[in-house]
């Protein structure tokens, strides 16, 4: 089974509210579509990161059964990012799970 835009949306904004509850007062994001993930402009570390591509894919696999991965070889030379925000990062858990449909 696939996954709509606006539910692979609602899942990479959840997790940014999850990793934010891990994080000081003053190291907190916005929680919205154009959160800035990757890049000069990120409003989170790497570690951040980390955190929010498992708990991405892990939410992805529990509600539509399919084991996406975010951080192989094709993902991380795609030139635009697809990290650079949350709603592009949205748009590629579309094409994945898509391609895997």
């Amino acid at each position: 089974m696939s996954i709509t835009k606006d539910r692979a949306l609602e899942i990479v904004l959840a997790a940014l509210a999850s990793a934010n509850e891990e994080l000081d007062a003053s190291e907190q994001v916005t929680v919205a579509p154009d959160t800035q993930l990757f890049g000069a402009d990120a409003q989170i570390n790497s570690l951040t990161l980390v955190s929010l591509i498992v708990d991405v894919e892990q939410a992805v696999d529990d509600e539509t059964g399919q084991s996406i991965s975010l951080t192989d070889e094709a993902t991380m030379n795609r030139d635009p990012s697809p990290f650079r925000n949350a709603d592009t990062l949205s748009d590629y858990i579309v094409e994945l799970s898509n391609a895997r449909g």
